[in-house]
């Protein structure tokens, strides 16, 4: 990406279709459905013994890294677009 856009104001970079703050909210709502997956695993986790309790918490140290880079993700593309507040 050339330095000169890196330097355009938010309405300026949607011409070149890079519209930061579409992009935050995008991996905004990405980490919302994350979090919908984790809290319905940990539902499930409650009950669960043994083998599958183990393959359950494997799933959600995956998906709380993917949640996590989601919601950076999302900041940096928010204070990129020009938006102090993410998502």
């Amino acid at each position: 990406m050339s330095p000169d856009l890196l330097k355009m104001k938010s309405s300026e970079r949607k011409v070149y279709g890079m519209d930061y703050i579409s992009w935050s909210r995008e991996y905004f709502e990405n980490a919302v459905k994350v979090k919908e997956d984790m809290d319905r695993l940990k539902e499930k986790l409650k009950r669960a013994k043994g083998e599958e309790a183990r393959v359950i918490k494997g799933c959600l140290i995956t998906l709380r890294t993917m949640y996590l880079d989601c919601m950076k993700t999302c900041e940096v593309l928010a204070l990129r677009g020009g938006q102090s507040n993410a998502a």
